[in-house]
Order: structure tokens, then sequence, then C-alpha cells
């Protein structure tokens, strides 16, 4: 089974701002102001009901596109560009979305791969 994922278009919208203050279980305040940056694009997804059921209509969604990093090689490590936007176009679920974490939780990253010739939902 898989996830039907449609671009429209390769535009993305950046977001930005600073991280607000928390407090831990403790009770003691975490300081915020800590920068961050998003890089979203517009995505529409064909989901499936419990039954299995494929949606009619697809659902749109904002697809959160991977940051990079910047290099330092004091602590070993290396520089990871930012993920490109999707052109447009039909995608899969890719296998490596779904991947264990460091905590050993499952999770799903939404990374996408081209739709193969011939599949259709």
């Amino acid at each position: 089974m898989f996830l039907k994922f449609e671009v429209l278009k390769s535009e993305i919208v950046e977001r930005q701002g600073l991280t607000k203050q928390k407090y831990s279980t403790d009770g003691a305040i975490i300081p915020g102001g800590k920068p961050w940056h998003m890089r979203l694009q517009e995505c529409h997804v064909f989901s499936v009901d419990e039954k299995g059921v494929i949606a009619k209509y697809p659902d749109k969604f904002e697809l959160a596109l991977e940051n990079g990093r910047k290099a330092d090689p004091d602590l070993g490590i290396t520089a990871i560009p930012e993920q490109a936007p999707f052109a447009a176009g039909v995608y899969d679920l890719s296998p490596s979305a779904v991947f264990v974490d460091r905590e050993n939780h499952l999770n799903i990253r939404c990374r996408l791969a081209p739709l193969a010739v011939g599949k259709t939902a």
C-alpha cells in the first residue's frame, strides 16, 4: 500500500522567529529567544480511511522541508545541504520515510519519491 502525494508548484514559504520561554518539570525557567527557521511547501495527499478507501479529493497540507546544517570539523560534523523543494508532480512515500529514532521510537518523516510509472491510486 502506498500514499499518493501531489505537488502543484515548487514554491516554498519561509517562516522564522524566536522560541518562547518554557518551564521545566521542576519549575525552572528555560530561556527562549533561540532563532528558528522553517521552509514549507504546499502539498496534497490522497488520504486513506480505516477501511482502506482512498479519498476522492486530496487533503492540502504544508510539508516541512529538511533544514541543512553547517560543517564543524572540530566536532566531526559534516555539512548537509538544505532539502530542495519538490518539483510539481506526483509522489509516493519513500521507504526512508519510516525510521527508528535515537530513543527507539518508530517515526515517519514526510520524505517523498517520484511515483513509479504505471502506478496509480
